[in-house]
């Protein structure tokens, strides 16, 4: 962030700000607290272009004038340098106000500042500092060091027991915390749930600093003096470049098409399809899901993937990133941790040709080990002596020759996603049908029928593509002598581009002895855009993790595919990072595993999404990267993984019963797999949260089973799953719907019983007046809005609204869409969405026939939407565009 953004930024922020002028003298004086005006206010004390350095500094405020803002507002030409009105979209400066906080705090300093009442304080949420209290607090607590406040973010709070990170009349906690650069945590000092501790403290603090004290190590003791403390948290990676790029792109309408899903303003018409592509797909193990992932991954800018265990989720990203190589894209393949993106890099060593070894031409970069590794990588390759080489025609030969080979296999494919298409318009089509009770005040309901019946017979025409189908029209590149042989020749052609005078640069780099600097420098040297269009020439696969990313040249620097595994981890701010960077973009991840870990404390997200007025769609804290895409996103392919080959049969049946609606193929499994319950009753229990007899169960049945490596039985953990639990107390403490209750009694049964679905991640919701299904729908119907302008969209429209006191009756539309095209808004089309709760109602019937005969009456189109139909996107646009 330059200097002019920093001063915009403590202006509309109410912060101080540390500068350092040309004479090196730091001033730590609040610039701009002060009545006059910002002009005169620069002209008297200082000029913006001897300013060496701005920063704002976090733990302070001041009383803005108003008439300053008043000022800049009416005189943003002679204050362009301010870049006042830069970066104003507030989803992004909520994310990095999420991204400042989302991070464990560190104690740094504390004093105890003389005149400060703790209970005034809580009582009036605001304590005037006398000048003495003033310079106490910057020189004993700050000790002046105002220079790193650009790499963290300062919090100043006062301590009772533990940490207020909000002044409000509730005590609120620091659950977990550094000391000393390890994380620690309040379960640490207690043996009972750490939600009912904070909740209950207020009434119970004498007894609860006993339990405290009672697990205090050696030299630690209890303070609940009022004392001043500085809290500093690292800031893992200043996002502000990142964003400023999104703004801009944003402002100036040239966001790529990820951004543009991401923003819910992307539509079908500028989901524009890529025409000339070819696929290469590793070996004979794959599934038609899997091929329709790499078909749509290079046909369309944005396609997600949501991959459950065991169904072949790093495979999948191991074929795109052949194919892409293979099209001569430039490939990011990232994820918020070392593992995946570990995982895949595995894969890349396997590629061989006349039984050598393929130097695929990939590239991990990210924490200093990678770095170190990559840039002995970049110096054998060119240290590497080798004539390996084929004309560039040559290789382009291979590949006509190759898609010639392959054209059925693709015909194969576009018939198969011709299908897929056509099914779910007929399933939307059928299920709006069935809705609707009276077909003479409805009158789309021809065309529909016509239309539903167009599409069956054009599915009927269509083959059915199965597996097989996929295997024995496609050979694969273990079997494929010429792509092998592509692949060979490619790799070396890439590598060899190393010996050009044009990577001198880069090979000194290399070329470093001492790891630290050669490190530093190869960062450096990958800052640059340009280097990077360098090294892409000759690794055009980076692997790396999303906030290692921002290495990778400027937030400018694009890729032609950015891969993201374990999505539905990532969190939304870092995510963001390689997302600028896309030209097309898959996600890969399961929205209904483990969501990302977020430290932010739910009162401070709270805070932030009202100050920013950020809906529920973009919350950081209950979302991943996946989450927001797939709520904003309506358009872009979705494909779910099924096939499982994992576990055996008995134990996945459990989750593709509870979590995933059947939806999962099972049928290549070979083995039913084997269920075992310890049924143990625990009886030696002094604390909460502890289970003696259960582990000593577990370690005695480890004993008599023979179980040596506990942590890596993975064929056993295939083959068996063994529940340890003290089932009455679960029977006894449960409410019987929760996920562990049905997992007993699923195990008990040898999984002979139908497992009810978990209520959590359903979907449809049959309640009205806010329900979930209504809100998905409100939000589809808006986005059509945002694309076709002419158009508005209101919710809970109560009938004497629009018709005044014609018809006696409090009764209201879920939905109204207007046209705006005229002098005044005109209505068009009544939503209602009917979920269970309509269907055998009579009152809900009546007041459903009612509301078609209102309709009719006043030439407004009256629409029933199922709850499954809520997230239709294309069919309900078509419903609208229907005469």
């Amino acid at each position: 962030m330059n200097i002019g953004d920093n001063i915009s930024k403590a202006i509309k922020e109410k912060k101080w700000l540390n500068i350092s002028y040309t004479n090196t003298r730091e001033l730590y004086v609040s610039i701009f607290n002060d009545r006059r005006a910002i002009l005169d206010t620069i002209n008297s004390w200082i000029f913006f272009d001897k300013i060496k350095t701005a920063k704002v500094i976090e733990f302070t405020s001041y009383d803005r004038p108003d008439e300053l803002i008043e000022k800049i507002e009416q005189n943003m030409e002679l204050c362009q340098w301010l870049n006042y009105d830069h970066f104003n979209n507030n989803i992004l400066n909520y994310y990095i106000k999420c991204n400042e906080l989302d991070v464990d705090p560190v104690q740094k300093e504390y004093d105890s500042v003389q005149g400060i009442d703790l209970n005034l304080l809580m009582k009036n949420l605001e304590y005037t500092l006398n000048y003495s209290q003033e310079r106490k607090i910057i020189s004993d607590i700050y000790h002046y060091e105002i220079r790193n406040v650009s790499s963290s973010h300062f919090t100043l709070i006062i301590n009772r027991l533990s940490i207020d990170k909000v002044i409000t009349p509730q005590l609120r906690f620091n659950e977990s915390f550094m000391i000393e650069g390890r994380p620690q945590s309040i379960f640490k000092y207690i043996r009972m749930d750490v939600d009912e501790f904070t909740r209950t403290f207020e009434s119970n603090q004498t007894e609860y600093e006993n339990i405290i004290s009672e697990n205090l190590w050696y030299g630690e003791y209890i303070n609940t003096k009022p004392e001043i403390m500085l809290l500093e948290r690292e800031i893992s990676v200043d996002l502000t470049d990142t964003y400023f790029v999104i703004e801009d792109k944003y402002r100036r309408k040239v966001l790529p098409d990820p951004l543009k899903s991401f923003f819910s303003s992307n539509s079908k018409v500028n989901n524009v399809e890529r025409k000339d592509f070819s696929m290469v797909i590793y070996d004979e193990q794959i599934n038609i899901d899997q091929v329709s992932v790499i078909y749509n991954s290079l046909k369309y800018p944005t396609t997600y993937v949501k991959g459950p265990p065991g169904t072949g989720k790093t495979q999948t990203i191991l074929n795109i990133i052949m194919s892409g190589f293979y099209n001569d894209q430039r490939i990011l393949v990232c994820s918020s941790n070392n593992k995946p993106v570990d995982g895949i890099k595995d894969k890349l060593n396997n590629f061989t040709y006349h039984e050598e070894t393929i130097p695929f031409p990939y590239i991990r970069l990210g924490n200093s080990d990678d770095l170190k590794e990559a840039t002995k990588k970049i110096k054998e390759y060119y240290e590497m002596s080798t004539d390996i080489s084929k004309p560039e025609e040559d290789l382009v030969e291979i590949k006509i020759m190759d898609k010639k080979n392959h054209e059925k296999f693709l015909n194969l494919l576009e018939n198969h996603e011709r299908r897929q298409e056509l099914q779910n318009r007929i399933d939307c089509a059928q299920n709006l049908i069935q809705l609707i009770e009276n077909e003479s005040t409805f009158t789309n309901i021809d065309e529909i029928q016509m239309k539903l019946e167009k599409d069956k017979e054009e599915l009927d025409k269509l083959p059915i593509i199965t597996n097989r189908d996929i295997v024995n029209n496609y050979i694969p590149f273990k079997s494929n002598e010429q792509v092998s042989e592509y692949f060979y020749y490619k790799s070396y052609q890439r590598i060899n581009n190393l010996k050009d005078p044009i990577y001198s640069s880069l090979i000194n780099v290399c070329s470093i002895y001492d790891d630290i600097t050669r490190v530093k420098e190869f960062n450096n040297w990958c800052s640059e855009d340009s280097n990077m269009e360098l090294l892409t020439k000759v690794f055009p696969i980076i692997l790396s993790t999303n906030i290692s990313s921002r290495r990778l040249g400027t937030p400018k620097f694009m890729f032609d595919t950015v891969i993201m595994d374990e999505a539905g981890q990532c969190n939304i701010a870092t995510a963001l990072i390689p997302i600028t960077k896309a030209k097309s973009l898959v996600l890969v991840g399961d929205p209904r595993q483990l969501r990302p870990v977020i430290v932010l404390d739910d009162s401070v997200n709270k805070t932030l999404m009202d100050e920013f007025h950020i809906s529920e769609n973009y919350n950081y804290k209950k979302n991943s990267i996946l989450d927001v895409m797939l709520f904003n996103d309506k358009i872009s392919k979705n494909i779910l993984l099924s096939y499982h080959y994992r576990c055996g049969r008995k134990i996945i049946k459990f989750s593709n019963q509870r979590y995933y609606n059947n939806e999962l193929n099972l049928s290549h499994l070979k083995s039913d797999g084997n269920l075992e319950i310890l049924d143990i009753k625990n009886k030696n229990v002094k604390y909460r949260n502890e289970a003696f007899d259960e582990a000593s169960a577990i370690v005695n049945y480890i004993k008599r089973n023979n179980i040596h490596n506990v942590f890596i039985p993975l064929q056993e953990r295939k083959k068996k799953l063994v529940i340890a639990s003290d089932t009455e107390a679960i029977r006894r403490l449960s409410n019987q719907r929760d996920d562990l209750s049905n997992l007993i009694k699923y195990v008990k049964s040898n999984g002979n019983i139908v497992v009810p679905p978990n209520e959590s991640i359903l979907v449809e919701i049959g309640r009205s007046n806010g329900s979930r299904a209504e809100d998905e729908f409100f939000f589809t119907i808006s986005h059509f809005c945002t694309c076709y302008q002419k158009y508005e969209v209101k919710r809970n429209v109560k009938l004497s609204n629009l018709f005044g006191n014609r018809y006696n009756t409090d009764m209201e539309f879920d939905s109204i869409l207007y046209d705006l095209s005229g002098t005044d808004p005109k209505p068009l089309i009544a939503f209602e969405i009917n979920g269970g709760e309509h269907i055998g109602n009579a009152s809900r019937e009546r007041s459903d026939n009612r509301k078609m005969k209102i309709c009719s009456e006043n030439n407004i189109k009256l629409i029933f939407i199922p709850n499954k139909m809520v997230k239709s996107y294309i069919t309900i646009m078509d419903l609208i565009f229907k005469p």
